[in-house]
């Protein structure tokens, strides 16, 4: 178990994010050491707001990409009648 004060600081709050609906999901990844965060927010700059909370973004410990998605489109122009 990791009892790094700043993981466990930085656990806390996304937990927080997470209860609170902002994260909705968290992998590792494969391809390189680090996290996949699926959050939710009005737009980019609410989201990064909320994310430099966390205390190893704070002390650029970890950075942030954010990539802002459109939902899938795709299938109502395929099976449209």
């Amino acid at each position: 178990m990791v009892k790094s004060r700043p993981f466990r600081q930085e656990a806390a709050i996304v937990w927080k994010l997470y209860e609170a609906g902002v994260v909705r999901e968290i992998c590792y990844r494969e391809d390189m050491r680090g996290v996949f965060i699926s959050a939710d927010a009005e737009n980019a700059s609410s989201l990064l707001q909320e994310l430099n909370r966390l205390p190893m973004v704070r002390d650029e410990v970890l950075s942030l990409e954010i990539i802002a998605l459109l939902p899938f489109t795709g299938f109502k122009a395929l099976f449209k009648s």
